[in-house]
Order: structure tokens, then sequence, then C-alpha cells
């Protein structure tokens, strides 16, 4: 979602992309073993079918991140008892 998206950009403090294709793990899976049978091009050439569908810059300053970063770490804690 975007929401996850958008968290997650601010949390790393970094930019995030979405790919159009989201189901990148079991697409790089089965190409991997398309490669290895020889059925799949070369990763410099399959990379290029990879198109971005959205891009998620981080919105929050330092301080408000390490915040947000904080309390995320204390709610894993809890879980984990």
């Amino acid at each position: 979602s975007d929401l996850v998206m958008q968290t997650l950009a601010d949390i790393l403090g970094t930019t995030v992309d979405r790919p159009e294709v989201t189901e990148t793990t079991a697409k790089g899976a089965a190409y991997l073993a398309g490669l290895q049978l020889g059925l799949q091009p070369s990763p410099e050439e399959y990379a290029r079918g990879w198109a971005l569908e959205k891009q998620f810059e981080p919105n929050l300053d330092g301080t408000n991140r390490d915040k947000k970063y904080d309390g995320w770490k204390k709610s894993v804690q809890s879980l984990l008892g």
C-alpha cells in the first residue's frame, strides 16, 4: 500500500521504489530457475523489463524519524517478549 511504502521511506530516510510488477519474489525465483536451465536472457537484459510504478521520498526530518524508529523498535520488542 502507499502508506506502507511511505512509512518505509520515512523510517529508512531514503527513496523507495515500487515496481509495476509487485510479485517480484515469485517472478525472480521463476527467472532464476529459467536462467539455470538456459531458458532466460542475461540478468542485464532481463532487468531492462523492470518498470517503476511509483516512487516514495522520505518526508520526515531526522528527529521525527528517530522518534518513530525508536517507537517501532519498542513495539517489536514488546511482541517478542
